[in-house]
């Protein structure tokens, strides 16, 4: 119990909230780590282990990567099957010589912790958070123990249910779900690979696949109907269905005890925007991607990397006394970078209270607009308790890439609610999934889907 004051809460001590508390700290900025689990429990979730390139690449940098460097399965190729043709893909020959690995996520979980708490870090780890409030116009995180946490800036860590996205007003975001039609039934077997590396097979009956876990643990996926439950699949069923799907011999996949079992929806879902006020969205609380494609963790880590970077510069800002802004490396700017803001507070000229667009263009300029758009925000960055701090804009800008700045500039015509697209065939899907025309059609002219990039961090 007690009372603790810092720069950054991060709530969630998962890849992404870890990876951000670590480069924080390397770069002098003060953040504490809240989990509701204790380190025993962690360490025991059992979950998906694909890092891509970009994401070992992190780790090295972070001094955390000995592990999976000795431990991991290196993962070298991508193999497609269809009527009877094989297609083999090797990434060496397509990325270059640092490979992706498959090594579990508990153990990147592991690494993580050991080495942010071996540095110094603060983490309050078995301590549920039970609110969020506002202590001189500063967030602050409430723990079932007691324990308070005053910070500048509090990130939401753990995942689409956290305590701190419940917390949130549901209409200060639009969420953007795209059912894809297809069901997975996903199995973890205590059996070896057939092939050392991913393999995606296509069949007139549906999809079947095959995901690296370890030497001896397996995943594996086949496409069910709709109508179709965990029931209608036994064991022999499975097997069967896997050797006929992905046009294997008899005996190339041994058959071991079934560990687990489910069935996932096909499904990509992004809230937008990012963050609200002083209050930022990474990893699983912001986007959630298919299984199939191995990109949940790397994207969630790459969020990390991005956030930490527009946190290190504005905390830097503050402390040489210069107002805090946006970097040319950092911004990016598209087509559309500059926006007509109000010459008093630099909002949108479309949604300041204190202007009018019948007053004509204001001066266009690169810099964002300090219009939080929260509750209770007057609209002029002088006056407003609840304006967001500049790192928002940055941090919207860096991970979403749309033609129009979120939150703080423009107000969103579908704000608020959940706008469902379809899905467009025979049109090649854009980072999320979502086809242009059809995010256009949903939001508006003028914007693009999102697409996650590398961090600036790693260039």
């Amino acid at each position: 119990m007690g009372t603790i004051e810092t720069q950054v809460a991060i709530v969630g001590a998962g890849p992404s909230g870890l990876t951000l508390a670590a480069l924080l700290r390397e770069w002098g900025v003060a953040c504490v780590v809240i989990d509701k689990f204790d380190r025993d429990q962690l360490v025991a979730r059992a979950r998906a282990g694909f890092l891509e390139r970009r994401t070992v690449q992190l780790l090295d940098r972070l001094g955390c990567s000995k592990r999976l460097r000795t431990e991991g399965l290196p993962h070298t190729a991508c193999e497609f099957r269809c009527d009877g043709e094989v297609i083999r893909l090797d990434y060496a020959d397509l990325c270059g010589d640092t490979p992706s690995f498959v090594y579990p996520q508990q153990e990147v979980v592991a690494d993580l912790l050991d080495g942010y708490e071996s540095a110094g870090g603060a983490a309050l780890l078995g301590r549920p958070v039970v609110g969020l409030g506002t202590e001189r116009e500063l967030p602050v995180v409430r723990c079932a123990d007691g324990t308070v946490v005053r910070a500048e800036v509090v990130v939401e860590a753990a995942g689409q249910y956290g305590p701190v996205r419940a917390a949130l007003p549901t209409d200060a975001f639009t969420e953007y779900d795209v059912r894809h039609g297809v069901r997975l039934l996903g199995v973890l077997a205590q059996t070896p690979p057939f092939a050392p590396h991913t393999v995606y097979g296509q069949h007139t009956d549906g999809f079947a696949g095959q995901m690296l876990r370890s030497p001896e643990v397996t995943r594996l996926y086949l496409e069910v109907t709709e109508d179709e439950s965990l029931e209608d699949w036994p064991e022999e069923r499975i097997w069967r269905e896997l050797d006929d799907r992905l046009s294997l011999p008899p005996g190339a996949l041994r058959r071991g005890p079934v560990l687990e079992r489910s069935v996932v929806e096909m499904r990509t879902w992004v809230l937008e925007p990012l963050h609200l006020g002083r209050v930022a969205l990474v990893g699983d609380a912001a986007h959630i991607v298919p299984p199939s494609g191995g990109k949940g963790m790397n994207l969630a880590m790459a969020d990390a990397a991005d956030l930490a970077g527009a946190l290190s510069r504005h905390f830097r800002a503050d402390a040489a006394g210069d107002a805090p802004g946006t970097s040319a490396r950092c911004w990016r700017p598209t087509r559309s970078g500059a926006w007509p803001t109000c010459g008093r507070c630099r909002s949108s000229a479309t949604s300041c209270c204190t202007s009018s667009t019948a007053r004509g263009p204001a001066p266009r300029t690169r810099g964002m607009s300090k219009h939080c758009g929260g509750p209770g925000c007057s609209g002029c960055g002088t006056t407003c308790p609840t304006r967001a701090p500049s790192w928002t804009a940055t941090w919207a800008r860096n991970s979403t890439r749309h033609s129009e700045p979120h939150g703080s500039v423009g107000a969103r015509s579908r704000r608020g609610g959940v706008v469902r697209l379809p899905v467009e065939s025979g049109y090649p899907h854009c980072g999320i999934g979502i086809s242009p025309p059809v995010l256009a059609q949903a939001t508006g002219a003028g914007h693009r889907p999102a697409r996650w990039r590398p961090s600036a961090m790693l260039t």
